[in-house]
């Protein structure tokens, strides 16, 4: 930006330090009936007192705004695909991506399915007024400080914006799918080959749903949809594979196991860690309802939380709601395809893309009766377009989801609040303080038979497309089991007696671990669960490390090589941050992963490739250790796993010793570093190499910069207590004492008791008080 302009005393960013005080403030609107107090306590929660759903609606759009406008507006543009008209020319290739996905196709799609539902509409109106009655009070001082950064303007909020920051979401947590990868390795590897080295369940798989909950279908599909998967092809995309550490952990104990007899209710999202946070702590409180929770900014409602009542959360299902198909063009015009034997007109729109410092970007994007275009192949002869659920205009109000969550009274309440949600599908757990607890896989799901979606599928068909839901009744639920908790942390939704089929990446660690814990626990306490979201084991450690150790790995007489077996030998598969054995034993793993299949490696060149799971891997060691996949082709001898975990621990003791060499420390929090960046990638305005424990396998599941964004834990007592924790800070302005200042008590897994029952005057103490008056 100018330098000068940024620099000003009086609009520039100094502007921002001083915009950090804490004085009550009175204003006026015509958008609400009713007067609105909010209290915004010690850390800068908003505990908003309105009489009206309307009203408090318009408060939490107005401290979203107030505290989070800049992170607003950047996952809106994100998801519309126009980052690159504030940061540039850099930006522009994944503004592209996102629109050729079809990102504004699935918003304008939501954005006329909402519209079917007018009352509805004009309750999430009442939310973007007050985020624009907050931006109405600012002048140039007042705007965000990364807007005097890049040198834009802020823009007024609408409807449209919310639709984009749910769109984001779904992308982030079900934009992906395996078809692609899947379909190039079943072609050079033939289907025996594939099938045993991809399985879909595994022997020691604990399901979210136990078999017992599994309801009979109605309806199925036909038996098989092979004549549809595509052969002869091979693909090379720039897609990405799911990132290991996006997931999330939810559990909920039955008065049966608890000290006190009450339910006690636990969530802990794993998503990116940035600054701001992507949660927001608010409490709500009018008409009946007093409700305490995390929100998205751009989103009005409780996303989890608890009230008087029930106390709720989610994490991802993990399913693959991709299908993509083969397009066959009529002519290298592409202006028309085959569709059941018939041209067809595809549907052509011109994208305009604003660029910062440069001229507009024109970008041609084709869609079919399928989805859109989003991947052209050079000669145009394996173009493939994509169906995904989260375009298709939704049949229900989705919009009220977490809206109408937020006042349920009891389990029956919750379910039919919230079977209005569609995408991105979540397990949807709650517990009742009148003793309920249970779960339902929540969303919209196809009807599929078996390996329907798991593959690229002939697009001239309609035999081929997914068109049927499954009706919600028979999406996989539970409640009160016997054995007295349920938990879901992103594994398989049921075993294979599930009457549809359904495919996608799974967890098969943490699932393990959280099993095992509440199986064995008895007389449990709310602390216990606080501790228990810190537990940093690793299955995948413990079911590996002993077969690996009893190799013949090194010479005994290589003091480096005895001292690291030794570490390894007395460690406990716990990561915590100051031992170096858990970077012993990922380092090793990795090399016995890479050595192992070097063959799959091989094609990463030529084509996407599908990565086999961890879980098979480790059967292959301990089941299979001669499987012709240990054989390194580049070399004479014909290699077993033993040859391969031998060579891969020397590569590790050397990996280790460079980093030695050059200075670095070889403790887990050094070789596995966590950084919380700013959105904009700053490093003055991000947190670098915060302490962690765990891994991605972990419960307290933290890799990169992916963890746990929001702990929570409610004992759902007479009078509900809970207790929440996310690392960064209610404020926005990087200037404000409130940006990050939760970091610390994240690290150490402590948490704020939060008790929904203090009065007004309580929360008051070291607070500020906004009066919003209604204007007739």
């Amino acid at each position: 930006p100018p330098l000068g302009k940024m620099l000003n005393p009086f609009t520039g960013i100094w502007q921002n330090g001083q915009k950090t005080s804490r004085t009550d403030i009175n204003l006026h609107s015509v958008s609400i009936k009713q007067d609105i107090e909010i209290v915004l306590d010690e850390r800068e929660v908003p505990h908003i007192y309105a009489n009206s759903l309307n009203d408090a609606l318009f408060a939490q759009g107005y401290m979203h705004a107030k505290h989070r406008y800049f992170q607003m507006d950047m996952m809106s543009r994100s998801a519309s695909g126009r980052v690159a008209e504030v940061a540039g020319p850099s930006k522009l290739s994944y503004d592209l991506s996102q629109r050729r996905k079809g990102m504004v196709y699935a918003i304008e799609q939501a954005e006329r399915g909402w519209k079917k539902f007018p009352d509805r509409y004009q309750l999430i109106q009442k939310y973007v007024d007050g985020v624009n009655t907050a931006l109405a009070e600012w002048s140039p001082a007042d705007y965000p400080l990364e807007y005097k950064l890049l040198n834009v303007l802020p823009e007024p909020w609408t409807i449209k914006k919310t639709i984009m920051i749910v769109k984001m979401m779904a992308n982030d947590l079900a934009g992906r799918g395996s078809d692609i990868p899947a379909t190039n390795m079943l072609e050079v590897l033939g289907n025996d080959l594939f099938f045993s080295i991809y399985d879909e369940h595994e022997d020691i798989e604990t399901p979210v749903i136990l078999d017992e909950y599994l309801s009979k279908a109605a309806s199925m599909r036909k038996d098989t949809i092979w004549a549809a998967i595509n052969k002869d092809i091979y693909y090379k995309t720039d897609f990405k594979e799911p990132i290991k550490g996006i997931g999330s952990n939810n559990w909920a104990i039955s008065g049966s196991k608890t000290e006190s007899g009450n339910p006690i209710f636990a969530n802990d999202p794993h998503l990116t860690l940035s600054l701001p946070s992507i949660w927001y702590e608010t409490h709500l409180q009018y008409e009946d309802v007093n409700a305490y929770g995390v929100t998205i900014p751009g989103m009005p409602g409780l996303i989890m939380g608890w009230n008087d009542q029930i106390a709720w959360g989610e994490t991802n299902v993990s399913q693959d709601i991709k299908d993509y198909y083969e397009i066959e063009w009529t002519d290298v015009t592409k202006s028309h395809y085959m569709f059941d034997g018939k041209p067809t007109p595809t549907k052509i729109v011109v994208e305009t893309y604003k660029v910062k410092g440069t001229v507009n970007y024109k970008d041609t994007l084709r869609y079919t009766v399928h989805g859109p275009v989003v991947y052209e192949s050079p000669n145009g002869d394996k173009d493939l377009a994509v169906r995904w659920l989260a375009h298709d205009e939704p049949e229900s109000p989705e919009m009220m989801t977490f809206i109408d969550a937020m006042s349920a009274k009891s389990y029956d309440e919750y379910l039919k609040a919230t079977e209005v949600f569609i995408t991105p599908a979540q397990n949807f757990l709650a517990a009742s303080k009148f003793g309920d607890i249970g779960l339902r896989v929540n969303g919209k799901f196809y009807k599929k038979s078996s390996q329907d979606g798991r593959f690229v599928k002939k697009g001239n068909n309609s035999e081929y497309l997914s068109i049927d839901y499954i009706p919600i009744d028979e999406n996989p639920q539970m409640r009160n089991p016997d054995r007295g908790w349920i938990a879901s942390s992103n594994q398989v939704s049921t075993s294979d007696k599930y009457p549809y089929y359904f495919n996608g990446r799974f967890e098969h660690y943490r699932n393990r671990t959280i099993d095992s814990l509440l199986n064995h626990m008895g007389n449990i306490t709310a602390t216990e669960m606080m501790n228990m979201q810190q537990n940093s084991h690793g299955d995948k450690a413990r079911d590996l490390l002993p077969r690996i150790l009893d190799n013949d790995n090194f010479n005994e007489e290589n003091e480096d090589a005895v001292n690291i077996h030794l570490d390894l030998s007395q460690w406990n598969h716990n990561y915590h941050p100051e031992l170096k054995a858990p970077s012993y034993f990922e380092e090793w793993y990795t090399n016995i992963y890479r050595n192992t299949w070097d063959e799959i490696y091989a094609f990463s060149d030529s084509m996407q490739i599908l990565y086999p799971t961890s879980w098979k891997t480790i059967e292959f060691i301990l089941k299979q250790p001669n499987h012709k996949f240990f054989d390194i082709q580049s070399t004479p001898k014909k290699e077993t796993a033993s040859d391969i975990i031998r060579m891969s621990f020397l590569q590790m003791q050397d990996t280790m010793q460079e980093r030695i060499a050059e200075g670095k420390s070889n403790n887990w929090n050094n070789y596995s570093p966590m950084h919380i960046w700013h959105l904009l990638r700053v490093p003055a305005l991000s947190r670098k190499n915060v302490l962690h424990t765990g891994s991605g396998d972990a419960i307290n599941s933290n890799i990169n910069n992916f963890g746990p964004s929001w702990r929570m834990v409610v004992d759902l007592k007479d009078k509900p207590l809970g207790y929440g924790v996310y690392p960064g800070g209610q404020s926005g302005n990087p200037l404000s004492n409130e940006y990050d200042s939760n970091i610390e008590m994240w690290e150490q897994g402590k948490y704020h008791e939060i008790d929904i029952y203090l009065t007004k005057e309580e929360w008051k103490i070291n607070g500020q008080t906004i009066q919003i008056n209604a204007q007739q």
